[in-house]
């Protein structure tokens, strides 16, 4: 496991932490943003308002949902 910063956060970094996490000085890791974990957060905040008068169960099988289809989407594109 190595840990890298995305590049549109990189710049909010120290000189020093950008050379030692910026992905483009990383062996491997190809010409990549590492931004796609931020990309779920537009349905996952649509999920979240939709469930904040549901009962604490009910919420979590929306987030559940929400995130299933988000990773059966990505699968499908494989």
């Amino acid at each position: 496991l190595i840990w890298v910063i995305p590049k549109m956060h990189i710049q909010g970094h120290t000189e020093e932490c950008q050379y030692l996490y910026h992905l483009l000085y990383t062996a491997g890791a190809g010409r990549v943003c590492g931004e796609g974990v931020e990309r779920p957060w537009v349905e996952t905040n649509h999920a979240a308002a939709i469930s904040k008068d549901a009962n604490a169960g009910h919420r979590q099988e929306i987030l559940n949902d929400c995130h299933n289809f988000w990773n059966f989407t990505k699968l499908v594109d494989i």
